[in-house]
């Protein structure tokens, strides 16, 4: 059985490095994205950005935003 892989989003402060740790230690895959994106729900962010956003976060089980 394989361990649900992990997104972090926007930590671009790079602070869920630590928290995450012990995920990574077990065996988790936990992939942190540095990078701000648009928000998916505000009516400015365009379709292409959207789509972009979905096929990114496609392979994971777990989403969390940065604290």
């Amino acid at each position: 059985m394989s361990l649900p892989k992990i997104a972090i989003l926007d930590d671009y402060q790079k602070i869920s490095e630590g928290p995450f740790e012990e995920l990574r230690s077990s065996g988790y895959q936990v992939t942190t994205f540095t990078d701000t994106l648009l928000p998916y729900n505000h009516p400015d962010t365009p379709q292409n950005a959207k789509d972009a956003l979905v096929k990114r976060l496609e392979p994971f089980e777990i989403i969390c935003t940065s604290i």
